[in-house]
This record gives C-alpha cells, sequence and structure tokens, in this order.
C-alpha cells in the first residue's frame, strides 16, 4: 500500500486541517506518531538520533519492492543482489518490535551493496558507530552482517559478523587483513530472535594502541575483552555491504535485518539505550507521520508523487 498526500477535496479538510493545527499547538500531537509513515519526508531531520546520521536502511511501507533498500537519509540506497522471491528472500513483514518490515538473506548468495559509500564509510582516525537490528535463522555457519572489507584477498576495513557459536564479533583490520582491534559480545544469540546491536568503533591509522571496539546488544553494554593486533587500522577502499563478506561469496548470512544505521560519531551508552527504545517502539518523532484519517491517500503513486523513485 502506497501513503501518500490525498487531495483536498470538500470542505473537511478545513476540519482536519484546524484539528491538526490545534494539536500541534498543544503539543499534543505526538499522540498521532502511530500513523502511516510519509514516503515524502521519512525522517524527521530535527530529531535528536539524525545528529550524526550518515545512512539509515529501514524498511518503509511504500518504499519496498524490486532490489532496493531505500537510504532514508537519500545517500546511499543498497542494491539487492540476488533477492527475487518475495516473502524468503528481499522484503517482508516482520515480526520485530517497532518494525514495518525486514529484508530477508536465504544464507546462499544474498547481499546488499552500498555503491559509492566508500570514502565516506572508510572511517579513518575517528570514531563511528553501527546500530541495527537482526535475527538469524542459523548458526551453522560464520555469518557477516555489515562490513566495509573486500575479504581475505583485501587488506584493511571493519566488519561485523556472527560466529558460529552464536557470539557477535566486531573487528577493525590492519594492512595485513588481520584484526588491529577485535572484540566478541558476552552474550550468546539464538536463532529466530530479534537483537538489537550497536558497535562503537575508533579507529586510528598511526598507531595500533588508537583502535577499540565497544559493543551493545539490546541496549546494554554487552562484551567480552578487547583482542589487539600489532599493527594501526588500514583503509579498505571499498564499498560497504551487508549480508555477505566483501568477495560477495564468503559467510552469507541467513535471517532478516532492519534499521541498519551508521553515525559519524561514537554513541553514548545513553544514546544507543534510546536508539533501541525508540526503535523496538515505532521509532515515534524519528519517523515522520501523518495522523490516522488525515490527509492520506491508498492510491497508486506515480513518478512525481514522491521524493523517493519506486523500482518497477
Amino acid at each position: 500500500m502506497y501513503l501518500l498526500y490525498a487531495p483536498i477535496l470538500g470542505r473537511r479538510w478545513l476540519l482536519s486541517l484546524a484539528l491538526l493545527l490545534l494539536l500541534g499547538s498543544t503539543g499534543a500531537a505526538q499522540s498521532l506518531g502511530y500513523g502511516p509513515v510519509s514516503l515524502q519526508a521519512p525522517l524527521n531531520l530535527q530529531h535528536p538520533q539524525t545528529r550524526g546520521l550518515v545512512t539509515m536502511w529501514q524498511v518503509v511501507s511504500g518504499l519496498d519492492g524490486g532490489r532496493t533498500w531505500y537510504d532514508l537519509r537519500q545517500r546511499w540506497p543498497l542494491t539487492l543482489v540476488n533477492m527475487t522471491t518475495p516473502g524468503s528472500s528481499g522484503y517482508a513483514g516482520t515480526s520485530r518490535p517497532g518494525g514495518l518490515g525486514e529484508i530477508r538473506f536465504d544464507g546462499s548468495n544474498d547481499y546488499g551493496i552500498a555503491t559509492g559509500s566508500s570514502a565516506a564509510l572508510a572511517f579513518a582516525d575517528t570514531t563511528f558507530t553501527i546500530a541495527g537490528w537482526l535475527k538469524t535463522a542459523s548458526l551453522a555457519t560464520q555469518q557477516f552482517l555489515l562490513a566495509e572489507q573486500l575479504g581475505t584477498s583485501g587488506q584493511g576495513g571493519w566488519l561485523l559478523r556472527l560466529e558460529t557459536t552464536g557470539l557477535l564479533q566486531a573487528r577493525i583490520l590492519d594492512s595485513t587483513n588481520s584484526n588491529s582491534a577485535r572484540r566478541s559480545s558476552a552474550s550468546t544469540l539464538a536463532v529466530n530472535t530479534w537483537y538489537h546491536v550497536a558497535v562503537v568503533y575508533a579507529t586510528n591509522t598511526t598507531t595500533q594502541a588508537g583502535n577499540t571496539v565497544t559493543l551493545y546488544l539490546n541496549g546494554v553494554l554487552d562484551q567480552g575483552s578487547q583482542t589487539d593486533g600489532a599493527n594501526p587500522y588500514t583503509v579498505c577502499g571499498c564499498d560497504a555491504i551487508l549480508g555477505i563478506q566483501g568477495d560477495q561469496t564468503s559467510s552469507p548470512f541467513s535471517g532478516a535485518l532492519d534499521d541498519v544505521r551508521i553515525y559519524n560519531y561514537g554513541l553514548s551508552a545513553q544514546e544507543v539505550q534510546q536508539v533501541y527504545d525508540l526503535g523496538r517502539r515505532g521509532s515515534p518523532g524519528l519517523l515522520q507521520r501523518f495522523a490516522p484519517g488525515l490527509l492520506v491517500s491508498t492510491t497508486t503513486p506515480t513518478s512525481s508523487d514522491s521524493f523517493f523513485p519506486f523500482f518497477q
């Protein structure tokens, strides 16, 4: 179903507009936070959680379908590769708390790639955060979730993956493609269960000591000891990729992802908790929504109806 501004006909719109203005002036507009999401401007860029938000891939009804996972920051839409079967691979409904949908990966050859993101997501000599929701369908093999890393033939970059032990592992990589800094979660993930993960990376291309990894699970710190390598961080020079290793063949993910974000600074523990809490409540205030029954249409859009392109 596509949700767009409805044609304003007759006098009923005056009453709706007056009600909307009244609610906005009294602060009661927050009660309308669970209406359909605006497709013209899904994100409220005045919200605190958009500070430093580089990219955000979340399934939104009306922006789903085809082989594109739209970036709500309008920077790097993910090209979805080998996803052709709705329901088992690609866009689908979801059981995620607060979710509007999910992207499913079949554990064979599915992945998403953010073409053109390599320079912006290299994050040399800085701190950054990745966060998102995941649900794995299997622990039979190692599975890559999000990475800027070419694979065994390339050097450098950063990654987040799921081990066969059920532990999450985040790494910063050096010039030998070994870890400059590595840390695993303390908790073991179960299959068919939704988790929110956030990782704060600090990179340094000069000294190994400047590289650190901090890992959160479901809004709280959840990590074992950090293991350090011998060398500093090396920039990969490759595009970010979801659901598979950077070589696009190894360690495919079997499960579902949603609300994957990248921030250009290190979120505090309090901010991580806030991202988790708001996300499981449907992101009211962050995702801009229409009030139920007000200025909403279910008509099929044309190319001029939405800011975003639609895959046909």
